[in-house]
């Protein structure tokens, strides 16, 4: 507990010691007023692209056609002409029955396998290597010095920016007059 009583002690001089190292009082050899002038540092981020080049990998579809053997069975039918005897006059009781030939068709069915080339698209994707340009940001804190002046006493006279009493009633700021405001209506006219 002591410990941290000290430390906190110590942390508070330090931040009080920055402080009125950071203040200066300075004289503005023109006019002769003297300025508080307060310095005070901050860290501000900034932000840096650069570009790079990073490698990636593309696939692109490369197609292929391979002929492959398809077998189909065919059935043909094939004709023979053949002589078949036959009896004549078999059911005729006025005549003899006789042995005669005629010409018959035999149809039979023949099977045989055909090739034919059937053609087979093929999708590869090939791997191909690319360089591309990325933006990389890098960010990083800079020290950025705020001063502020505040007058403390007033000098010559030869301040622009002190009030002066212009004859016409108006007042002048920095070399600039101003006017008095127009009169205001009263906020009860008009209003039912």
């Amino acid at each position: 507990m002591i410990h941290r009583n000290i430390l906190g002690v110590l942390f508070a001089s330090l931040a009080l010691a920055q402080v009125a190292w950071a203040q200066q009082i300075e004289t503005d050899p023109q006019t002769g007023v003297q300025y508080q002038v307060t310095r005070q540092v901050y860290k501000r981020p900034v932000s840096e692209t650069h570009i790079e080049q990073r490698p990636y990998v593309a696939y692109s579809e490369q197609q292929s056609i391979e002929y492959q053997p398809s077998y189909h069975t065919v059935y043909t039918p094939v004709t023979e002409y053949s002589w078949e005897p036959y009896m004549a006059n078999r059911w005729n009781p006025f005549s003899s029955p006789t042995v005669g030939y005629h010409y018959v068709a035999h149809t039979r069915w023949d099977t045989r396998t055909e090739v034919t080339q059937v053609p087979l698209t093929r999708h590869d994707f090939v791997p191909e290597q690319h360089m591309a340009q990325v933006p990389v940001t890098t960010q990083r804190l800079v020290d950025e010095e705020h001063i502020t002046r505040v007058a403390l006493s007033g000098g010559s006279g030869t301040d622009p920016f002190t009030n002066r009493t212009v004859a016409n009633g108006s007042s002048q700021i920095g070399g600039v007059a101003l006017q008095q405001d127009p009169p205001k209506a009263p906020a009860n006219v008009g209003i039912r």
